[in-house]
């Protein structure tokens, strides 16, 4: 009875993750997740105060844990390896620089088996909405900068990683179109009464022809610099699964570039293709700074609450329309919008400050996929 009962515990017990002088076994870690085991996992990954070392302790141990006699189960512990080792990516303490080679080093480990598991798609999807959140855009696409490669490494030009192995997978390439649109920043504009001022660097600011950007120590005028991402959203649009994001992104560009005519064109897209809250939130937001651009200061104000019924108290519509209804001297109705919006704040993330890093809003609905596929 005794006995029976110490097997049944054994099996119960998670693997012990961490050896008794500390370091974390990987082997231990792989079985964890294999089991099911993911705050485990996460959690033992998150405590690493040594983010290099882990590296290569994972990288030292994959090869030996991959090996069974079942060469039917080969491919999927190799996906189990590298969603370990992307989860350990993103929770590690450490800077994303040091962080970055092991996304590299899992997708390269994931590129050796031909032809991929379906499953891989989603690792690809988590490992780009990591990379996006990072804001590492060099990684994504790659960069013409001298030295680019000395700092980088092999971990650069990730989307067209991607793409070689799914390359029918939309969000792959819409990707690569918000990495050219990272890089050349963006303007910030629930308030249409700012200056012009870039996620990168302002480095002149006025009519649309002088507006330029800062990419890799290059000035460079900011409609040349968009015009990528312009093409990729443009061939987009008549994708399906992408094709109301496109719409939203090229109707930013357009803002971005003063034609906000254009822009509400793209917004409207936007708001008849889709129900996302995320996507129809910022289509409204957008489109009321258009319009408020346009001197449509009523269709602007329209705009803003449509935003506010899809996002109770988002802090971007609400300051949006605070300003437009102060510069209408309405500053009563001013005050008491904003008064309720500090009793009752939003709680999610605002979509506007999440609209420059792409698919990052979608990691836990991609790891969430991938771990249930290795089940």
């Amino acid at each position: 009875m005794a006995c029976s009962l110490a097997v049944a515990v054994c099996v119960l017990l998670p693997p012990r993750i961490v050896h008794a002088d500390g370091p974390i076994l990987p082997a231990a870690l792989f079985d964890s997740y294999e089991h099911g085991q993911y705050d485990s996992v996460v959690n033992s990954l998150a405590a690493v105060q040594d983010a290099e070392q882990l590296a290569t302790r994972l990288e030292r141990g994959a090869s030996d844990w991959v090996r069974t006699p079942e060469a039917s189960a080969i491919p999927r512990r190799r996906l189990i390896v590298a969603a370990v080792a992307l989860e350990g990516a993103r929770v590690m303490r450490a800077d994303w620089r040091v962080r970055r080679p092991l996304v590299e080093w899992a997708c390269a480990w994931l590129r050796t088996m031909t032809p991929p598991v379906p499953a891989e798609r989603w690792w690809h999807l988590a490992a780009i909405s990591l990379i996006e959140t990072a804001s590492d855009v060099r990684f994504l696409i790659g960069s013409h900068r001298e030295g680019f490669r000395v700092e980088y490494g092999d971990a650069w030009n990730h989307v067209a990683h991607a793409e070689a192995r799914f390359p029918n997978e939309p969000r792959f390439r819409l990707a690569e179109a918000v990495a050219h649109e990272q890089a050349a920043g963006r303007l910030a504009y629930p308030i249409e009464q700012t200056p012009h001022s870039y996620g990168i660097r302002v480095i002149e600011a006025g009519p649309v022809g002088s507006v330029r950007a800062d990419i890799d120590g290059d000035s460079t005028p900011l409609a040349e610099t968009l015009r990528p991402a312009v093409r990729l959203l443009s061939a987009l649009q008549a994708t399906d699964a992408v094709a109301a994001e496109a719409h939203l992104r090229l109707g930013s560009i357009e803002l971005n570039l003063d034609q906000p005519a254009e822009a509400v064109s793209h917004f409207e897209a936007t708001e008849r293709s889709t129900t996302d809250p995320f996507l129809l939130y910022l289509a409204s937001l957008l489109r009321a700074a258009s319009l408020n651009r346009m001197g449509r200061l009523a269709d602007a104000e329209v705009s803003y609450r449509r935003a506010l019924t899809i996002l109770p108290y988002a802090q971007s519509a609400t300051t949006g329309l605070a300003m437009l209804l102060f510069l209408d001297h309405r500053r009563i109705e001013a005050s008491a919008l904003v008064d309720e919006t500090l009793i009752h704040p939003h709680k999610d993330d605002d979509p506007f400050f999440e609209y420059n890093f792409g698919d990052g809003r979608l990691w836990s609905r991609y790891i969430a996929t991938l771990r249930a596929s290795l089940q």
